[in-house]
């Protein structure tokens, strides 16, 4: 844990991913986490607000400015399901819920994932559950991604306290252990949009920034699969990968800011 996130992690309202905090800005009133905080520098993706990370540390420790948009409830809904159970029971559970009760996906097909108990996908308590496998499709991990329709976390995705944030969500192992070309999104619904058209995809489960390390067990060409403005993070990743590494640029349309978009909007044929 970087010590300096981890005290800025005691003064905001926050996520805190182990490389970067998500939290309420403290520049300008909101409802949804838009400040990213990495050790280096901050940036609200609403606001604009930008500066070194140590300066914001600095700023909230002489000041009252913490914690006074509005509270917010930033419970991890894992705290509660995991306290008397297994991540993978949790993963099963919610599924089983789902394949019983396919209109709880209502808002996964409105993103054009039709079937999302075909992929393992879960419902719980507000919250999409989508498991992360390893290769022989053991549960290792999980995302939850709150239903946007009805719930009203500032949280849109949380993980387990303690997993590895580097972990990857791969919708489909078999495609990946085909292809000789790989893609690399920034979100989970990206991932599942391409692998429904037939493409080997996975996603970062944590945002746009993950270690390059924990790509070394994949020895393919890795194209990733920036949303809009996110393209320098994306070439920063790229660069780490050597001859595996490169990045689509996409000219997204009106109305389209990553792969889902396009995909929602039958435009994402011709793209990849």
């Amino acid at each position: 844990m970087n010590d300096i996130l981890d005290a800025l992690s005691e003064k905001l309202d926050c996520r805190n991913y182990g490389e970067y905090l998500a939290a309420i800005c403290v520049f300008h009133t909101e409802s949804r986490p838009s400040l990213m905080v990495y050790p280096d520098t901050y940036r609200c993706l609403s606001c604009g607000a930008f500066g070194k990370t140590s300066d914001l540390l600095t700023k909230l420790s002489n000041t009252m400015l913490l914690r006074t948009n509005t509270k917010h409830d930033f419970t991890n809904p894992f705290s509660r399901w995991l306290r008397n159970d297994t991540v993978e029971n949790v993963c099963r559970k919610s599924h089983n819920l789902m394949t019983s009760q396919p209109s709880l996906g209502q808002y996964l097909h409105k993103r054009g994932i039709a079937h999302p108990e075909a992929f393992g996908i879960g419902y719980r308590d507000d919250w999409y559950t989508f498991p992360i496998t390893d290769q022989d499709n053991a549960i290792i991990g999980a995302v939850a991604r709150a239903n946007a329709d009805t719930n009203t976390s500032k949280s849109k995705y949380v993980i387990p306290h303690g997993q590895d944030p580097n972990y990857l969500y791969i919708p489909d192992w078999k495609l990946i252990d085909k292809a000789s070309t790989v893609y690399l999104t920034f979100g989970i619904l990206d991932a599942l949009s391409l692998v429904i058209m037939g493409y080997p995809a996975m996603s970062t489960t944590t945002g746009k920034r993950i270690d390059p390390s924990a790509l070394d067990w994949l020895r393919k060409r890795i194209v990733i699969l920036p949303d809009q403005n996110e393209e320098e993070d994306a070439f920063k990743i790229a660069r780490h990968l050597g001859w595996r590494g490169a990045v689509k640029q996409i000219n997204y349309p009106d109305k389209c800011k990553d792969v889902n978009d396009l995909f929602m909007n039958n435009q994402l044929i011709g793209v990849i």
